[in-house]
C-alpha cells in the first residue's frame, strides 16, 4: 500500500497487484497549510479514502492478491528508498490490520489514540 501527495497537490492512496496500481485520488486540493485527517481504508478488494472525516475518489475496486514485501515497512517514504519522502509533517500514524476503521463518512479524532 502506498499513500502519497501528487503533483497535482492532491492525496492518493495506491495498492499493487503484481505490477498494476489501483489508486483513489482525492477530489480536494491542499495547500501547504492546515493539518488535515488522512485515512485510507482498504475493505476486502474495495479501497476508500478519508480526507478530515469525508470520503473522497468514491469505493474503488481491484482484483487480485496485493503485493507482499520483504523490505523494511516506511513511514514518510517509499519503503526503504531514501528519496521520494513526504514533504510535510505528521503529527500520527495508525496502521491497523484485518480490520477497516472506516467505511463511511466519520467526524476525525481531537486527540491521540491511546
Amino acid at each position: 500500500m502506498q499513500l502519497n501527495f501528487s503533483a497535482g497537490n492532491t492525496v492518493q492512496g495506491s495498492v499493487f497487484v503484481s505490477s498494476t496500481a489501483t489508486t483513489v485520488t482525492s477530489s480536494s486540493t491542499f495547500t501547504a497549510t492546515g493539518w488535515h485527517h488522512v485515512a485510507f481504508v482498504r475493505t476486502g478488494n474495495i479501497l476508500r479514502l478519508f480526507i478530515d472525516g469525508t470520503q473522497e475518489g468514491g469505493d474503488v475496486a481491484f482484483s487480485g492478491t496485493v503485493n507482499d514485501s520483504t523490505n523494511a515497512f516506511g513511514v514518510a517514504c517509499l519503503g526503504e528508498l531514501t528519496t521520494l519522502t513526504w514533504n510535510g509533517s505528521l503529527d500520527e500514524f495508525r496502521l491497523s490490520v484485518g480490520v477497516a476503521r472506516w467505511t463511511a463518512n466519520f467526524t476525525p479524532p481531537t486527540s491521540p489514540y491511546s
